[in-house]
């Protein structure tokens, strides 16, 4: 679905067909395994996800997720949101960097709970 969202959006503002290449992966991925001991003595391992979709400006800013279903693809996903190309769409996240004064871009973190 954000790719479609994606597609759609760049064939409106006529984007180049390089600058959207470019778009459609992400600059940096990353899994983390966390090792977290319960309160039965137990330990539980869980997997993570911090996906940054354009850092070429300068850092990232996104939201976590915590659900038991959560993927990289998903992660990923809504870290495109906030992308360079999607922040007219994304308003709210434009205003918010802006008046925090920090050119942030997508990203998004994910945590299997």
């Amino acid at each position: 679905m954000a790719m479609a969202q994606f597609d759609q959006a760049a064939a409106r503002m006529d984007l180049d067909p390089n600058v959207r290449a470019r778009l459609k992966k992400p600059s940096r991925s990353l899994i983390v395994h966390m090792p977290i001991r319960m309160d039965d003595g137990t330990v539980r391992v869980f997997e993570g996800y911090r996906v940054q979709h354009d850092n070429s400006l300068g850092p990232t800013k996104g939201g976590i997720r915590y659900h038991p279903d959560v993927t990289l693809g998903e992660v990923a996903a809504l870290a495109m949101s906030g992308r360079t190309v999607l922040v007219a769409l994304n308003a709210m996240m434009l205003k918010r960097t802006r008046l925090e004064g920090i050119r942030a871009h997508g990203s998004a973190e994910g945590t299997s709970v």
